[in-house]
C-alpha cells in the first residue's frame, strides 16, 4: 500500500492500482476504485486495510505489473525529500536508478524526471 498525492491510501493488487473510495464503515468494509476513474470502472472491497482484496467490477484496461515499483519510487522520493538536504536532482536520479529502464520508458508520465537544460550563448 502506498499513498496518493492527497495523502489517501493507494492499494495495488494483481497489476491494478486502487484508491480508497469509501470506508471503513461500521463493519470495517473499505471500498476501492481504480486509479484511472475517468476511463475505468474497476472496483473492489476489503475488510479494513488488510488482505484479502475482492474485485467486484472488472477493469477496462490491462494490468501493469511494473506500476507498483513506480508508485513505491515516487513515495521514496517524497520521503527522502522531506528528511534529506540533498539536491532534488540527486534524490530523483538515485531513486530512478533502482527502477529498470523498461519501466522508466513505459511509465514515463508517472515517474518524476528533471529535464536537463543547457545554456548556450
Amino acid at each position: 500500500m502506498t499513498v496518493t498525492n492527497r495523502n489517501r491510501e493507494k492499494l495495488f493488487s494483481k497489476g491494478h492500482a486502487y484508491t480508497r473510495e469509501r470506508g471503513p464503515n461500521s463493519l470495517g468494509k473499505v471500498t476501492w476504485k481504480c486509479e484511472y476513474t475517468l476511463t475505468c470502472n474497476g472496483r473492489g472491497f476489503s475488510t479494513g486495510f488488510e488482505p484479502p482484496f475482492t474485485a467486484t467490477i472488472m477493469h477496462t484496461h490491462i494490468p501493469n505489473m511494473d506500476r507498483i515499483e513506480v508508485l513505491q519510487s515516487n513515495e521514496q522520493i517524497k520521503k527522502r525529500a522531506d528528511f534529506s538536504k540533498d539536491n532534488p536532482r540527486t534524490i530523483i536520479t538515485e531513486t530512478n536508478k533502482q527502477i529498470s529502464l523498461g519501466e522508466l520508458k513505459e511509465n514515463s508520465k508517472s515517474i518524476r524526471v528533471i529535464p536537463r537544460f543547457s545554456i548556450s550563448t
